[in-house]
């Protein structure tokens, strides 16, 4: 393999195109719709990845499939393809005595409960006297993702029998 400006060529000279299992090596940004970063690879740590093995959001894998190194990408990953829609039915009240929290709640925090023997992580979205309303969803939530990729390299499929 020989390296060009940060991309890998395969030894037949051409570039391989991502398809399920082939290890995808990439450089990444994500941004919200206000524009805000919410992650990004480091310029010395690129993100790695088996595509087809869910070692990512669906919409990120599905996009990335038919890419090749060197290529780059700009794309909008709608909600049911990251984290999935904001679902009303994860709001619950919770009683302060239920929190086990060393200081007084403020809106944003996030406190673990346990919720049917397993331990969760929830934001808390009110303060009322003696309760809180508490969001179970996952951060990002109802939120689309934009995404700005650069594929650096595309592996051979990767031979497991597990996932073949």
């Amino acid at each position: 393999m020989s390296r060009k400006e940060g991309v890998i060529e395969s030894n037949n000279g051409g570039f391989l195109k991502v398809r399920k299992n082939r290890r995808v090596t990439l450089h990444y940004r994500v941004t919200l719709a206000s524009g805000e970063e919410f992650d990004a690879s480091e310029p010395n740590s690129p993100l790695q990845i088996t595509c087809g093995r869910g070692e990512t959001i669906q919409g990120l894998e599905k996009r990335l499939l038919g890419m090749e190194a060197g290529e780059h990408k700009q794309f909008v990953i709608p909600p049911e393809e990251a984290f999935g829609p904001h679902d009303a039915r994860l709001m619950k009240r919770i009683s302060l005595e239920e929190l086990s929290l060393s200081s007084e709640p403020n809106v944003g925090t996030m406190v673990p409960v346990r919720d049917k023997g397993t331990e969760v992580v929830c934001r808390i979205v009110d303060v009322h006297a003696d309760e809180v309303t508490a969001d179970f969803n996952h951060p990002l939530a109802g939120q689309s993702l934009y995404y700005d990729v650069t594929i650096l390299e595309v592996d051979e499929p990767q031979s497991d029998p597990l996932f073949n």
